[in-house]
């Protein structure tokens, strides 16, 4: 709701978007997260913690290493 109310009025935002909210990719979001969630939530509970850590570190570097990417091309 933070998004919609502080983007509405803002010039320049897509068509179909409601403030900072494009409503055609909330519309693919929403069903895709409902079922995935109870994926990841079942996989996160399988798997030790030590596993779950080294996934999550591996995330973080490869966000990292995209950014970066992006900032210095």
């Amino acid at each position: 709701l933070g998004y919609i109310y502080n983007g509405w009025g803002h010039a320049n935002l897509p068509p179909w978007s409601m403030g900072f909210v494009y409503l055609p990719a909330l519309v693919w979001m929403v069903p895709a997260s409902m079922l995935i969630a109870p994926l990841g939530a079942r996989l996160a509970h399988r798997l030790p913690v030590s596993t779950l850590k080294r996934i999550f570190a591996c995330v973080l570097i490869a966000l990292a290493a995209k950014m970066l990417w992006n900032f210095f091309s």
